[in-house]
């Protein structure tokens, strides 16, 4: 394994190793393994941008040499953060870790048999089923996991000018980015955190926080793409209400319609490899969405090789308040990126009522078992977080 062997320089301002790396990538022909420090031990972490943008094109889909990486969790799932609710922080930190290309993910046995036992390992199965699809080519399945991250660190989207002067200490630029989005859901739950480097923000951050520095702004994915997000759908945090430990996963982020400003379709497009030749292929769909209004209608429209897209599936809400899995087969698919927009699938609005969704994912060919779904009743842990470790006391201290 070559840790830290890159040619970026990383996010606290640390060299790079460009003769090092050049070296590795002409010789090591065999396969380079790399670890990837802190990756998958939660969502929204400082420096997590950064990391994802140096190693994601090498790990997933690239034409060099053979490249895995692993990472694992230590005991940052007994802290404060990952107490908040601990499915939900194991599912999107394992789609961190998705979204990194990382391969393997040591869990510690405390880790396993934990949430074996309380009945949400769920997310364990999910990271299997996609770290090693790493070849569009050859993959069997691909997902997008719908999500925005406020990341006041890029000056593009906020500028300097608007937001104030782009620093990891400045909250008050951080506040000034999160509030237009309260009225979606946006919040901060603790303060302090903003400000804090990663294993620090791991170790005492207590909750979630919506905006961060260097965190990832875009959805969570492999080989499945949302076309011009910000542009047709609006983001989502904490749906259905303030997060408590028996929130469902879903609820931590998503993207939805919003009719009074026309944006009521959401477009996707597969990975050009992932799809190929013009013939007939047999793709399973499954959309997660948020059965929030009582007679809504929502479809899924996908290629078939027509001038217009074809309708897989309609789908009417109760209003049960409850997220549902929808699962589609169909025989006709060609997934050239014939629809609106350059797409391979879309869902559409069909009323003037806002559904929401979480998960979108496709199964070349039809699904062998049924579909693995996340719990919907889980035990609560009962034990309170660990201290952080700089609060512990002393050996010094304990002998007074």
């Amino acid at each position: 394994m070559f840790n830290n062997v890159t040619s970026d320089d990383d996010e606290s301002g640390g060299k790079g190793f460009d003769e090092e790396w050049k070296w590795v990538t002409e010789n090591v022909t065999g396969g380079i393994a790399i670890k990837l420090a802190g990756s998958a031990r939660g969502h929204h972490l400082s420096g997590e941008r950064t990391m994802i943008e140096a190693w994601q094109h090498r790990l997933i889909a690239s034409e060099a040499a053979p490249l895995f990486a692993r990472s694992e969790m230590d005991q940052t799932w007994q802290r404060a953060m990952f107490a908040k609710n601990l499915p939900m922080s194991f599912y999107w930190g394992a789609l961190t870790g998705l979204q990194n290309g990382q391969s393997v993910w040591d869990i510690t046995s405390g880790a396993l048999e934990s949430s074996k036992e309380m009945g949400f390992d769920y997310s364990f199965y999910f990271f299997n089923r996609y770290a090693g699809q790493i070849d569009p080519r050859t993959a069997t399945d691909a997902f997008c996991a719908l999500h925005k991250g406020l990341d006041a660190a890029d000056t593009k989207t906020y500028p300097e000018a608007k937001f104030g002067k782009a620093s990891h200490k400045n909250t008050e630029r951080m506040e000034k980015i999160i509030a237009p989005f309260a009225k979606y859901g946006a919040a901060v739950d603790d303060k302090n955190g903003l400000t804090l480097g990663q294993v620090r923000q791991r170790d005492t951050q207590t909750g979630f926080n919506d905006v961060g520095w260097d965190i990832w702004p875009d959805n969570y994915g492999r080989f499945l793409y949302q076309i011009d997000a910000d542009a047709t759908s609006i983001p989502l945090w904490r749906v259905g209400g303030p997060i408590t430990n028996k929130s469902p996963i879903y609820s931590r982020f998503a993207r939805g319609f919003e009719h009074a400003t026309g944006k009521d379709t959401l477009y996707f497009k597969l990975h050009e490899g992932f799809s190929q030749g013009a013939e007939a292929k047999v793709m399973t769909m499954t959309v997660v969405w948020y059965d929030a209004t009582a007679g809504s209608t929502w479809k899924l429209d996908y290629d078939a090789g027509k001038p217009s897209m074809k309708t897989a599936l309609t789908v009417t809400g109760k209003g049960d308040k409850q997220w549902h899995h929808e699962t589609v087969t169909v025989t006709d698919a060609v997934l050239r990126q014939g629809g609106a927009k350059g797409s391979d699938f879309a869902l559409l609005n069909t009323d003037a009522a806002d559904d929401i969704f979480s998960l979108i994912e496709v199964h070349r060919g039809k699904l062998e078992s049924p579909a693995l779904l996340p719990p919907t009743d889980f035990k609560v842990f009962d034990k309170a977080p660990k201290p952080p470790k700089a609060d512990k006391p002393t050996k010094e201290k304990k002998k007074k």
